[in-house]
Parts: structure tokens; C-alpha cells; sequence
């Protein structure tokens, strides 16, 4: 069984924990002289190297998925641990962005345990990583556009005649405020319009702070944060000219539909141990677009949750080259007596497919996809 969850990497802070992946013989088994046939032993992780731009890089030397712990030493000697959900599929390259975390100037190194079966074991260290402050800063953003519903566009100026390219030089970060408070994440992403729809809820004020951020840290830094941006559409004053505060966003009747078929109950769901990788499945937003097509095979049913479901290590991929099989459970709201269920998915060129239900259990829908990752719940009575 397994919760919603994301694909990310953040510091945890605290003590680094290892663990031994060898345990010592019980001394009832010693006395008794039984003997202990061991399980192939977990491997290290391999190829523990630094890129250029400061991404971490190593290999699953296993034949099994493992869980993935980094552990980040700063300049100053202390080790921090960084949580990597999902696993690390046996034989495959994880690379990734550590260079958000190097912060002042000096040398940084990392080790990877890798854990599976109830055993861990740590790699050898990366070495060094130099990391010098470069002298240019990346400029703020631009913000193109705000719409009221939770898409903000953003471009970045040329400065000095230099030109930037997305995705290699720079990115873009931003960190959502609820009623003035910050939500407690910062996200970061290689486009430049940012959908928040996902995060919005109605009845409440919403705005939003962005900053540029280097893609390449020897020869940018980050921008610096912008002031917060109101995403609510300003409340007129009656009689005065001024705009008066933000209001509390309400959606149009057309938005909310959208907004009531994303669940806020825990997503749960069971992957096939034949499955060649693992799947995140979570609640989600889908636009207008997505409905349209989930409308051109829909029939007859109708959509009851909308859901992001992607390979968990692979990220937002429209494609894989083997199927995965899921059993998701129907939540309690839309179970009713002889009330069948499928799922529908769209597909990278907006076209939508229906996925039958393979079992008979009518509290759960199991079917398998190798397409990903917009899809709708619906149901017909």
C-alpha cells in the first residue's frame, strides 16, 4: 500500500544515521551451532562521482530497486542527510541537482547509502567538489501575466546584450503564500509558466513570491526572491478609486467542476511486483484541456477524481517501454451499489484512452498503462 507522494529531494537536517548493513550472529545460533545461509550481499553504490555543474551522480550496482539516502558534507564538515523518495531501479544512473544546496565557497562531497531487504551500505565518497561564488547574478524574472485561477507566466530579461537558455543556464523557483503564509515548499522547474492550480484551494488569498535560479552555479547565481505577487484578482472599493485588498479567490462554476473532482483524501494503491518500475499516483488538478478529452471517451460516465500518475524515478513522462499494473482503491464517496468503474488517460498529443477494470472487486479499479500522466476516475451507474 503506499501514500501520495513526490519525486523530490530536500535537506532533512539533524545528525547523519548510518546503518550497518551486517548483523551480529545471535549467540543462541552460535551456541546451538545453526547454520546461517546469508543473502546475497547488498553492493555499494558505483561510478560516486561529481558532475560539472555540481549534480551528484552513481549507479545501482544491484539487481534490485533500492531506496536511495545522500549524505551532503558542507565545507564546514558537517553531513547532512537528503531524502530521495522513490528507488533506484538495479543497473540505472541517479543524477541529481545538488548544487541548490551549495551555498558558500569551499569543497563538498557526498556518500550514497543504498538500502533493500531490511540491509543499507555506504558508498565511498564522491571527493571534491569546489564550489566559488561566480560574479554574475542570473536577473529576476518577469512576470508576464497572472491569472486569477493559478497560472503565472514568467520570461527573463536580456541584460547586457547576454542571452539565457532555459533548462542549462537557469530555471525557475517559487514559493506559494496562503493568507499571507508561506505553504513551506519551494518548488523549482525548467518552464516558464507555472501552474498552481493543484495548490489552490477556494476561499482563500493566494500570491506568490519567484526568483531565477542557476542552472549552472560556476557561472550564476541565483536571482534574488521578488516581492509577493497577488494571484486573487483585487477587491474594488466602493466609491474609491484605489484597488482596495486581494480577495479571497472563488472559482467559476466551470472552474470548480474541476476543483471538486481533485480528492483531498489519501490516494491509495498497490503496485504488481512484476512491474519493472514504481509509480507515484496523487490527487491533481486537471485543466480544460484534459477535460476535453476525457469528454471524447467518457460516454456515458461520469469523472469523479482526477489524478497525476508517473514512473516515480523517471518523473512527468508521457511514455515507458513496459506497462505497469495498479490497483487503486475507489474512494468511500464514490462507491455505490452496481456502480462500475475505468480510468482514462491523455496522451502526450492531448488524445484521450480508456482503461478497463481488470478485477471483479467493486471497492477497487486495477488496470495497466504505460502512458502517463493525466488521468480521470469515472464512473457510470
Amino acid at each position: 500500500m503506499r501514500k501520495n507522494w513526490k519525486g523530490w529531494a530536500a535537506i532533512l537536517g539533524g545528525a547523519m544515521l548510518l546503518c550497518s548493513p551486517f548483523e551480529a550472529l545471535p549467540a543462541r545460533a552460535a551456541e546451538n551451532q545453526q547454520q546461517v545461509v546469508p543473502q546475497e550481499a547488498l553492493q555499494a553504490a558505483t561510478d560516486v562521482h561529481w558532475s560539472e555543474i555540481g549534480q551528484a551522480v552513481f549507479t545501482n550496482p544491484n539487481a534490485e530497486a533500492c531506496a536511495m539516502t545522500v549524505y551532503l558534507t558542507l565545507p564546514d564538515g558537517r553531513a547532512y542527510p537528503i531524502g530521495v523518495s522513490g528507488s533506484l531501479p538495479g543497473g540505472e544512473t541517479c543524477i541529481l541537482d545538488l548544487y541548490h544546496n551549495m551555498t558558500t565557497p569551499g569543497d563538498y562531497s557526498f556518500t550514497v547509502t543504498l538500502e533493500a531487504n531490511g540491509t543499507s551500505v555506504e558508498s565511498v565518497s564522491s571527493g571534491a567538489f569546489t564550489y566559488a561564488v561566480p560574479d554574475k547574478k542570473l536577473p529576476a524574472p518577469i512576470v508576464n501575466s497572472v491569472a486569477r485561477e493559478g497560472i503565472v507566466v514568467l520570461s527573463l530579461p536580456e541584460t547586457d546584450g547576454e542571452t539565457y537558455t532555459i533548462g542549462t543556464d537557469y530555471g525557475f523557483s517559487y514559493q506559494l503564500l496562503c493568507n499571507g503564509v508561506p505553504d513551506g515548499f519551494t518548488r523549482g522547474q525548467n518552464e516558464n509558466i507555472l501552474d498552481l492550480r493543484s495548490l489552490m484551494r477556494p476561499g482563500n488569498v493566494y500570491s506568490i513570491q519567484v526568483r531565477t535560479i542557476s542552472r549552472n552555479i560556476n557561472k550564476y547565481q541565483d536571482s534574488d526572491w521578488s516581492e509577493p505577487i497577488s494571484i486573487n484578482p483585487p477587491e474594488q472599493q466602493s466609491g474609491s478609486g484605489d484597488s482596495g485588498q486581494p480577495a479571497a479567490w472563488v472559482p467559476t462554476p466551470e472552474e470548480m467542476k474541476l476543483y471538486d473532482a481533485c480528492g483531498t483524501d489519501e490516494v491509495i494503491y498497490t503496485e504488481s511486483a512484476d512491474n519493472a518500475y514504481n509509480v507515484t499516483m496523487e490527487n491533481s488538478i486537471q485543466g480544460f484541456l484534459c477535460w476535453s478529452s476525457f469528454d471524447t471517451v467518457r460516454g456515458d460516465y461520469t469523472i469523479g477524481r482526477t489524478y497525476n500518475i508517473y514512473p516515480t524515478y523517471l518523473g512527468m513522462v508521457y511514455k515507458t517501454e513496459s506497462k505497469a499494473k495498479i490497483t487503486l482503491t475507489i474512494p468511500e464517496s464514490l462507491r455505490a451499489k452496481n456502480r462500475s468503474f475505468r480510468m482514462i488517460v491523455v496522451t502526450e498529443d492531448g488524445k484521450a484512452a480508456v482503461l478497463n477494470d481488470l478485477d471483479s472487486d467493486p471497492n477497487t479499479i486495477t488496470f495497466e498503462t504505460d502512458t502517463y500522466y493525466a488521468f480521470a476516475l469515472a464512473y457510470r451507474d
